[in-house]
């Protein structure tokens, strides 16, 4: 009861802290005008509904509406109520009015899944919900990301997709940065390799090269399957995808150039590159960043082992692997190595560090296999 008139409802509640010390007084709305509190907002301008109209939306102004009220059944309380006060009655006000609260809480919030800790109280929530869950919400944020035109941040949004779905998360040589990565940029180990059946790919038309192309995609997809390699057409693709792929050193710039009857098939990581009826029928490459020899070698050689299972190679007892290239005959393989000499460049040193090197059976290219920018050493 109000303490000045004592018949009417206290309405207004004065609490005063005055050092240490508290006083309070409980008065209905007729003495506390007399008193002069009035409404607490009356001289902002504006009405509590309104503030929090803000938060809720047009909900405010459906206030009075004539339509059945909605209560909750555990307080009572209506989406009005919360509305009006801008307190929510109990935990399951947030059940009942869920469909009403969810635009404002994810505009308050930014997001409406919680990913902190979870009450002992809660339902537990299986891996598999949860995974699905996170995959919705990265899902809508890489589609921002991609709207924005930030495909940095797109990009590994989609890795982290791929890891919920059970896969790796996508690690491609030129982003990492390996052993002796300050210097030694990629490692790559390639091998060439010719079917016996079928001439030299500058000896096949079309129709040809096409046939060796599915028949070692069959093979390979049969063989190596843990490997997850794409099966791509260059003449699928665009003159800009193609020069992407050789500016990776995924391809080579002549595989860029002339795309009819070629194929390439490639890892989800750009680790493995097979180019089918490049200068050879088979053109195997592992890349990975930093100095990592061994590592190529030995996923270049369980390829090559799988292949030839299956194929029959082109191979001389006495000459080795034939390749369409006679400099290429033994092993037709190439180690190399690209590595950033920025000094030895500028100082004018490539020359002289070329000669010595050839006489150790190195050979010193440019950075796409050719002379002119000379960044990379090849092993062979």
């Amino acid at each position: 009861m109000s303490e000045r008139v004592e018949k009417n409802e206290a309405t207004t509640h004065i609490k005063q802290v005055i050092n240490g010390d508290t006083a309070e007084r409980h008065l209905c709305s007729e003495c506390a005008e007399h008193l002069g509190y009035g409404d607490a907002f009356s001289g902002f301008g504006f009405d509590v509904a309104g503030l929090f109209g803000n938060f809720f939306g047009d909900a405010v102004h459906s206030l009075g509406a004539p339509r059945k009220v909605v209560r909750c059944p555990k307080c009572g309380s209506s989406f009005n109520d919360i509305v009006r006060e801008g307190r929510v009655g109990c935990a399951e006000c947030y059940k009942v009015f869920y469909n009403e609260l969810k635009p404002s809480l994810q505009r308050i919030h930014g997001q409406i899944h919680h990913s902190g800790k979870i009450a002992s109280t809660a339902e537990p929530v299986s891996e598999e919900e949860a995974k699905i869950d996170e995959k919705e919400e990265l899902k809508k944020q890489m589609d921002e990301a991609v709207a924005a035109q930030n495909f940095e941040l797109a990009a590994q949004l989609r890795d982290r997709i791929k890891e919920l779905d059970g896969g790796t998360k996508m690690s491609k040589w030129y982003v990492d940065k390996g052993e002796q990565g300050d210097i030694v940029l990629s490692t790559r180990v390639r091998l060439a390799r010719n079917l016996e059946e079928f001439p030299f790919p500058c000896r096949l038309d079309t129709a040809s090269r096409i046939k060796v192309n599915e028949k070692v995609r069959d093979t390979l997809l049969s063989c190596v399957p843990e490997l997850g390699l794409h099966y791509v057409t260059m003449d699928s693709l665009s003159r800009e995808q193609a020069i992407s792929l050789a500016e990776r050193h995924l391809i080579s710039p002549e595989f860029a150039s002339v795309r009819e009857g070629r194929a390439l098939m490639l890892t989800e990581d750009e680790t493995v590159g097979i180019m089918l009826c490049e200068e050879d029928h088979i053109r195997v490459q592992v890349m990975k960043a930093g100095l990592a020899l061994m590592d190529c070698y030995v996923l270049a050689d369980k390829i090559d082992s799988a292949l030839d299972k299956k194929l029959n190679f082109a191979f001389d007892e006495s000459l080795g692997y034939l390749t369409q290239c006679p400099t290429n005959l033994g092993t037709a393989m190439r180690a190399s190595v690209m590595l950033h000499l920025p000094a030895l460049r500028r100082s004018g040193q490539l020359a002289v560090l070329s000669s010595t090197i050839s006489k150790l059976g190195l050979t010193l290219r440019g950075a796409y296999g050719r002379a002119g920018s000379r960044a990379a050493i090849s092993i062979s």
